[in-house]
């Protein structure tokens, strides 16, 4: 349904939530300890510049050709990313100076 709405192929969409389920468990693994390695925190938030430049790359560079409600989701969820890794930088540099 996700990929109709938004007019994108639905086995992509698929592996992209594959990959989103495992990211996923991943950061939570990072997140449930005490202190989080730096270079592992650095390593998610470099996925997260990624994702939200891949996202937009994607519609500039024509990967993609989604409907409106793609045109208007994948921005948003790329601009949500990409404000995550701003507020993840800003917590590093906060944290080891």
């Amino acid at each position: 349904p996700v990929g109709r709405l938004l007019d994108v192929d639905s086995a992509f969409l698929r592996a992209t939530g594959a990959f989103l389920a495992v990211y996923g468990v991943l950061v939570a693994v990072l997140a449930a300890r005490p202190v989080p390695s730096a270079a592992a925190t650095k390593a998610v938030i470099e996925v997260n510049v990624l994702w939200a430049v891949a996202g937009i790359a994607a519609l500039v560079l024509g990967w993609l050709e989604p409907s409106t409600a793609g045109l208007v989701w994948i921005p948003l969820q790329a601009l949500v990313v990409a404000a995550f890794a701003a507020l993840q930088l800003g917590a590093l540099r906060k944290a080891h100076g």
